[in-house]
Parts: structure tokens; sequence; C-alpha cells
């Protein structure tokens, strides 16, 4: 309990730290730039996320916060001509993006014998032109036109990811259950795009990913009884799987199979160590270091280098 204890007063110590040094980093630019300076900053954050949101995601929903950042580099600076060029790019793109979506849309609603999927292009089509312009006369147009089909898909994909999921959860085999995954998200990703706030597809994503969660603490547990019997190929697969798992539906490893990837490989490095296995030694104790520089891994590291010269 008092190790526990320790433990997470460290981390929170080590937040804290993070917190107040970017507090003072936030600080220093603020008493330390001019305004010409910051505005290049905001200007270098605005294409950064010009490129990554816009150009290379298509993220609509982030037009307002790339907007934001050269809007406020004019605000410290109003003489930034990068920032007016970008401003204007931004409306282009906004311009031409809306043509192209409304173009789709009604190539899409004017063809015969549409297929299921061309159904569901339509509307995401309207659906992305609507969060460029709601108000745009031809998107309010396709809208009305399309109100029926659109309840269809939306149905028909929640209908079909109730039935993902059920078999999800009743998958015993792990090829099969790792296959699954990757559908079920997308899935709840394509009922999301043309209806934000569908509540079935939140519901089955959040089921699905406490589900996942689940699995990956057992596989966790399997890594551990592995890891007691250094059996060390097995703890490597189990922990795998439960990575693989989380990674699926989005979900970031915690810090507990962290902890553990670095257990294992400091374990793994002792035991071959002693078997003066020095080459193999090297590889899993720079596994461990890059999880953790503890002092246990880097006086293991000092040995197996010594023996390797």
């Amino acid at each position: 309990m008092r190790d526990t204890a320790w433990k997470y007063l460290g981390a929170g110590l080590l937040l804290f730290m993070a917190a107040c040094a970017s507090m003072n980093a936030d600080l220093y630019i603020i008493r330390e730039f001019n305004r010409e300076d910051k505005a290049k900053l905001l200007v270098e954050r605005g294409i950064a996320l010009y490129n990554e949101k816009l150009m290379e995601q298509n993220d609509l929903k982030a037009l307002p916060k790339v907007r934001s950042a050269f809007n406020n580099a004019l605000g410290a600076d109003p003489t930034n001509k990068k920032a007016e060029e970008y401003l204007a790019k931004i409306a282009s793109f906004k311009s031409e993006r809306l043509k192209t979506y409304i173009s789709r849309a009604r190539s899409l609603r004017e063809k015969k014998n549409r297929s299921d999927r061309d159904n569901y292009e339509m509307i995401l089509s309207i659906q992305r032109a609507a969060e460029l312009n709601s108000l745009h006369p031809d998107v309010i147009k396709l809208r009305l036109e399309t109100n029926d089909t659109r309840k269809q898909v939306i149905q028909k994909r929640v209908a079909a990811l109730s039935e993902l999921e059920k078999k999800l959860m009743a998958e015993k085999n792990q090829a099969a259950f790792e296959k699954m995954l990757p559908q079920a998200a997308l899935a709840v990703t394509e009922i999301l795009h043309i209806d934000s706030g569908n509540k079935d597809a939140e519901k089955s994503r959040q089921a699905v990913e406490d589900f996942v969660k689940a699995r990956s603490s057992e596989e966790l547990l399997k890594a551990e009884a592995s890891l007691a019997k250094k059996d060390y190929l097995s703890a490597q697969a189990a922990v795998g799987r439960a990575e693989r798992g989380l990674a699926a539906v989005s979900l970031k490893p915690g810090p507990d199979i962290k902890f553990f990837r670095y257990r294992l490989a400091l374990r793994w490095a002792q035991d071959l160590y002693g078997l003066k296995k020095y080459q193999s030694a090297d590889i899993r104790i720079a596994e461990a270091l890059a999880l953790n520089r503890s002092a246990e891994a880097l006086d293991l590291k000092a040995k197996i280098s010594k023996a390797r010269s």
C-alpha cells in the first residue's frame, strides 16, 4: 500500500511540475516576446494546424480553431502578411469544399439505382456541406429532399452495428476478435459522421470500449502469470494482444501496460545476462531503458556493456 501511495504521489508531483513548466513558458512568452514575435508563433501554429487538420485530415470542425490562430496573429501584429494570406486560403478552402460537396451530393441524388454506399456518400456529402454552411440554399434543399434516405441509412447502420457488437462480445477466437474490432470502430465512425449525436452509436462505442478494456486487463493478467514463470515469449504475446485490442478502438495503453513492458524487458535482460548471452541481453535492456531509465536498468546496461567489451 505504501509503495502504491508513493507511486501515485510521484505521478501527481510530475504532473504538477509539468503544469508549472508549461505556465512558466507561457509567462515567458507573454513577458519577453514582442508583438511581432508572438504573431509569428501564432502563424507557425496556424500553418501546422492548417496542413494537419484541413489538408491532411479534412477536419471541417477544426476550421474555427485554425482561423482563430491567424486572427489572433493579426490581433498581435496587424501587419503580418502571412496571417492575411492564410485567412484568404481558409476562405478559399471553405468555398471550394462547399461547392465540391454540393456537386457530389447532387450527382448522387440524380443517380438511378443508387447502392447503399451511394446513399451513404450522398448523405455524408450533404452533412459535410452543412458543416461548412448550414444556411446555404442548396444545402437546405438537399437536406429536405434526402431526409427519408438519411433516416434509412442511419437505421441500417445502427442495426448492423448492434449485430456486430453482439458477435464481437461472443467471439472467443483471438484472431477473429481482432479482425472485428476495426469493423466495429468503422461502423461507429460512419454513423457519427452523418449523425454526430446518435445515441445508439455512442452507446455501442462505449460498450465495445469497456469490453476491450476488460479483455485487455485479462490479457495483462495472463502476461503477469507468464512473467512469473519466466515464460517471456508468452508474456510478450499476451501484452501484445492487450495493446492491439486497445489500439483497434483508438485507446492508448495505460501506465500499467507500459510498466509491465518495462519489467518484462528488464527481467528478460537479467536472465540473458546471467546466461552470458550479452548481445540478446543488450537488446532487451535497450527496450527497458526506452520505457524507464531506472537506476536498476542503467546499472544492468553498464554491466552488459562491460561484459561485451
